[in-house]
């Protein structure tokens, strides 16, 4: 008996980049950024668009913490900005306060830990600025801070560069900066963790995802 050839069905095409920008005045206070997911929040954790801060305009995201959590990264905030190539920034402008500890991270769809590209870490009880456990400077608590991550995509991501702006002061530029994991070369999840184990709060404003000269 003779069948015919299977012909199997074309693979998807793969995702279209998804930009970020928002600054949250389109959200209104006490509801969840958009386009982007919110886990953790739970006995009080929450991650909110408020009025109580702004590095512009008049909202920032709220990034309210508390001790006796599951998991210490939550809450967290994720997008999904599908950059496959290509050289990539990620700015936002943060404020820590003084027990907070926040994180942000990029990700491609490989296993974890290796999928891991670009982390920086910001703690708000020694003002450390980390990546890779490394303590690279401190920036100021209870201040707003503007940070840029940049980093190539594709064979080319094993680096990135780092840059830290506070009023009154001349960027801090970190560049050659190791990403995490081997396995990273794309960015199809960002995320914004809060990783304190007590009662902490932070804000961040201005989220921008693009690709460099997008």
């Amino acid at each position: 008996m003779k069948y015919a050839p299977t012909v199997l069905p074309e693979p998807p095409p793969p995702p279209t980049p998804v930009p970020v920008d928002d600054g949250f005045e389109t959200t209104a206070v006490g509801d969840r950024p958009a386009g982007a997911t919110v886990n953790g929040e739970g006995m009080g954790a929450s991650i909110r668009v408020s009025s109580e801060q702004a590095a512009a305009g008049k909202h920032s995201l709220k990034f309210t913490d508390v001790a006796g959590l599951e998991y210490s990264w939550e809450p967290d905030l994720v997008y999904e900005p599908h950059f496959t190539k290509g050289m990539v920034r990620e700015a936002f402008d943060l404020w820590l306060g003084n027990t907070a500890q926040i994180y942000t991270e990029w990700r491609d769809v490989t296993p974890y830990p290796g999928n891991v590209g670009p982390m920086v870490s910001f703690d708000g009880p020694t003002g450390n600025l980390s990546v890779g456990g490394k303590v690279l400077g401190r920036i100021p608590v209870g201040q707003w801070v503007h940070v840029e991550v940049e980093c190539a995509l594709g064979k080319a991501a094993r680096t990135f560069t780092l840059t830290i702006d506070v009023a009154g002061q001349a960027p801090q530029v970190f560049k050659d900066l190791a990403c995490i994991g081997g396995e990273f070369g794309e960015l199809h999840w960002l995320g914004f963790v809060s990783n304190a184990t007590v009662g902490s709060v932070a804000y961040i404003d201005n989220v921008v995802v693009k690709a460099v000269g997008g």
